[in-house]
């Protein structure tokens, strides 16, 4: 679930593009009525994506995004600007912040979504580990935090606590594991390949099967690629870069 703040005196405003990203995404809203405030609640709830508005009382858009880019824990987080003014000049003095994008008002629903569905894109990754084994799903994670520093990691311990976790996040890619309770990797595959929100995310089968049926019947149901078990690092990296990347 993505964590999202809108910094914007307008109530109305904040609620009407809280509504807009809601419809879309599965996400978790906190507003701000002026760039004082804003910062104050960003250091508290640590946002994935800032929206500001550029016209605000007590401080200004751009002198907002300054102060919370003075903070080290705010460098790389990707801010999105509110402007009624489409000109070189409003748009130029962000350069410098680094933002992510602007937004133009009155905002057009379909623009605003796929600008934030791009940011998103940029700035996060979520990679779903589906095994039933804790203790490799841990090992797993570790290596994926230590190598890639965008990437979320999310468990499930079988097919049917992965769907549920599915439902409201869409990961970007799905290590599988082939043997598991309650429903085996093969049934989850199927599952997902069926439904049009999952048939695209890319999968990653986790083996110890080094037979080329089971490679060939797994190929054939939609893998991205496979990796044998024991994992070794250097197979699990060589791997991901290229999906990840």
């Amino acid at each position: 679930m993505i964590k999202v703040l809108i910094i914007d005196d307008d109530e109305n405003f904040r609620i009407f593009l809280s509504h807009v990203i809601e419809k879309e995404f599965k996400a978790q809203i906190q507003y701000a009525g002026d760039g004082k405030e804003g910062l104050v609640i960003a250091l508290q709830y640590k946002p994935d994506l800032i929206i500001v508005d550029d016209e605000m009382p007590l401080m200004k858009g751009y002198e907002m995004v300054d102060k919370l880019r003075m903070n080290n824990r705010f460098k790389n987080t990707p801010v999105m600007v509110m402007t009624a003014s489409n000109d070189n000049d409003t748009i130029t003095k962000y350069i410098e912040f680094n933002i992510a994008d602007y937004i133009v008002k009155p905002i057009n629903s379909a623009e605003t979504i796929e600008k934030i569905k791009n940011v998103i894109s940029l700035t996060k990754k979520t990679v779903l580990v589906v095994e039933d084994n804790r203790a490799f799903g841990l090992f797993v994670e570790k290596a994926l935090r230590s190598k890639f520093n965008k990437v979320v990691v999310q468990h499930a311990e079988n097919g049917n606590a992965a769907l549920e976790k599915m439902e409201f996040e869409k990961p970007f890619l799905i290590l599988l594991d082939i043997a598991m309770p309650e429903m085996s990797g093969k049934e989850f595959l199927i599952k997902i390949r069926t439904d049009e929100r999952y048939k695209n995310i890319k999968v990653v089968m986790l083996t110890g099967q080094n037979e080329a049926k089971t490679i060939n019947e797994f190929t054939a149901l939609g893998i991205s690629d496979y990796i044998l078990k024991p994992v070794t690092l250097e197979d699990l990296y060589s791997k991901l870069v290229r999906l990840l990347n």
